[in-house]
């Protein structure tokens, strides 16, 4: 394991796993998945990630977009420049990945990754109050079409299913001992 991680190297890093997040992730699960990849190399300290890159957005505004949803909501997104620039660095960072972790440690990873896709879908539809706009127009439609409201009917239940499997997936991934805030099943 090397010791020697500095900020620049930590923020490099955490630009190329920022490729891998076109639609944008939040900046706390983003702080916890560079975290997870640079220990697989690196000896991290406390709060070095953090500190390297709460102003991520401010030092490379040409690589990376932070937009303030709520005041725990704050996301990181990465431009078109650096999705072209390093769209075959991310790459190949993945299969070097694959040289320092056993196939379970790279197994494990992946499901942290997707446990934090679950989560922030989670949120999305709940930040987003998406159940409650639907319930609005469901409710006040008089003035839409009979299909269209059976659509929107439709789209309520598809995004509670959704939900409930989200939920039934992060229990069988909280059983398999992936832990943290990406697994709060409420």
């Amino acid at each position: 394991m090397h010791t020697n991680l500095t900020p620049d190297l930590i923020r490099d890093k955490a630009l190329t796993v920022l490729v891998g997040h076109e639609n944008g992730i939040k900046q706390a699960d983003f702080f916890a998945e560079v975290e997870a990849v640079l220990s697989t190399e690196f000896v991290v300290h406390k709060h070095s990630v953090k500190n390297a890159l709460w102003d991520l957005s401010d030092r490379f505004p040409e690589y990376v977009t932070k937009k303030k949803f709520t005041y725990r909501d704050v996301r990181l997104f990465p431009s078109s420049k650096l999705l072209s620039e390093r769209k075959g660095v991310a790459q190949d960072f993945t299969k070097d990945l694959m040289k320092y972790l056993s196939s379970d440690e790279f197994k494990t990873l992946r499901l942290n990754m997707l446990a934090l896709k679950i989560k922030d879908i989670e949120r999305y539809i709940l930040l987003n109050e998406i159940q409650g706009l639907i319930d609005e127009v469901i409710y006040e439609g008089a003035s839409i079409h009979v299909r269209e409201l059976e659509e929107i009917i439709g789209l309520k239940f598809a995004i509670n299913g959704l939900l409930e499997q989200l939920n039934q997936v992060a229990k069988v991934l909280k059983g398999r001992g992936i832990e943290g805030d990406a697994l709060d099943t409420d």
